[in-house]
């Protein structure tokens, strides 16, 4: 009983220390937030007040989502044929809207017994599934303009970040984070690639809820929330070389599912009208190329150097701090993330390997996404198919929730 109180109030203790932005609780002891004083010279000392312009940043870039969707992404999405038509339902059937609304996804005896009891084939009813699943989906211009915007944004910022870091001495060593911790300052362009990265992140958590809703919907959402708060923490605790390098891996794959989910939008055919088209070639090229990378940064440089910096070297360093474990645990949430995004990826690049193809990231796209095309004829009927001669076209495509992990 008695270390059980001693533990509460140890708890009690840190707890109204994190709320009241106690030094000793988040800075760690000989540390002071008088310490943090704008420096001149081209360098300064993280301030609460900068986080302002995060704010500032995060209207700005919805601003400009919104104009870049209007005057580039959309009439680059009609150069390239992305289908502006809405998906249409299925003609009504009460069996089958029952077995739609279970929310399972049948087993095949299930698929048999059903369709027998609408008096349809199987490959009537997996077609009739699949319509109704995209029943309340949107077109693919909006899913094309989404991601070229993440296209656009992650690019900038790994360009960027390259640029702000590259001359810095932690860039190719984590120890480097940790020395001269109690005078910390930091360049003037690592500054302005916190405000951006924050910026960002902060407006694709605001589109997140208006955007397509993907599979993944709060797996992506919990990414966001905790790389905000992650890269957050890390400004203001003085922990900037390494919340940068985490950005930096963060930023490295996700450019290029981007590019591969908005070629895969797209109806670009063949110049000999048969085969694949460079779109689909560059489709399968950008997947595997993010796969690789993805796998790289996140599950081999991310857990080996930066999780290990933050866990040991700055313990060596610095000694222990009393957020450490907080930053820990946000970096493993991050990590859990990738390891979940891994294995998806996974089942995508072996579905490649089955069917020749990269047939689609399972991570976020719905699965009535290869028949969003299929539309009502001006008769007013609907097309219902009987047999594979009237089978959905199929084409290659990658989709993504996220770096996704960025970040």
């Amino acid at each position: 009983m008695e270390g059980l109180a001693q533990f509460a109030g140890e708890a009690n203790s840190w707890t109204v220390g994190f709320v009241t932005f106690d030094e000793k609780t988040w800075l760690g002891p000989n540390y002071t937030w008088a310490s943090l004083r704008d420096e001149s010279g081209g360098r300064l000392k993280p301030q609460p007040w900068h986080f302002l312009y995060v704010l500032l940043f995060t209207v700005l870039a919805l601003l400009v989502r919104k104009l870049f969707d209007q005057i580039l992404f959309l009439p680059l999405g009609r150069l390239l044929k992305v289908s502006e038509v809405m998906p249409t339902p299925p003609i009504p059937n009460a069996i089958a809207e029952k077995l739609h609304k279970s929310g399972k996804r049948p087993s095949k005896e299930l698929i048999a017994s059903t369709a027998d009891a609408c008096g349809w084939t199987e490959l009537k009813l997996q077609r009739w599934l699949k319509r109704r699943r995209a029943a309340n989906d949107r077109s693919k211009m909006p899913k094309f303009q989404e991601a070229c915007w993440r296209c656009l944004g992650y690019s900038s910022l790994l360009v960027f970040g390259y640029w702000a870091l590259k001359d810095t001495i932690y860039f190719m060593n984590t120890r480097e984070c940790w020395i001269g911790y109690e005078d910390r300052t930091i360049p003037i362009r690592v500054f302005w690639y916190y405000m951006l990265e924050l910026g960002f992140y902060s407006s694709l958590t605001v589109s997140h809820f208006s955007d397509t809703k993907r599979k993944d919907f709060w797996e992506m959402l919990i990414h966001h929330v905790a790389t905000i708060v992650l890269v957050a923490f890390s400004y203001h605790s003085k922990l900037i070389p390494i919340g940068s390098l985490i950005m930096f891996v963060h930023d490295i794959a996700d450019p290029w599912l981007e590019v591969a989910k908005a070629l895969g939008y797209t109806r670009v055919q063949s110049s000999s009208g048969s085969g694949r088209s460079w779109a689909q070639i560059c489709v399968e090229v950008c997947f595997v190329v993010f796969a690789i990378s993805f796998w790289i940064t996140r599950l081999y440089v991310y857990p080996r150097y930066l999780i290990y910096s933050v866990w040991v070297e700055s313990n060596e360093e610095i000694g222990n701090w009393p957020m450490q474990n907080l930053f820990l645990s946000l970096l493993n949430l991050l990590f859990v993330l990738h390891v979940f995004w891994s294995y998806l990826i996974v089942q995508v690049v072996s579905k490649a390997f089955k069917e020749g193809q990269v047939g689609g990231d399972s991570r976020s796209d719905d699965e009535g996404d290869d028949i969003a095309d299929e539309v009502v004829p001006a008769n007013g009927k609907h097309p219902v198919a009987t047999d594979a001669a009237s089978a959905v076209r199929q084409r290659p495509t990658a989709t993504h929730g996220n770096n996704g992990a960025s970040n």
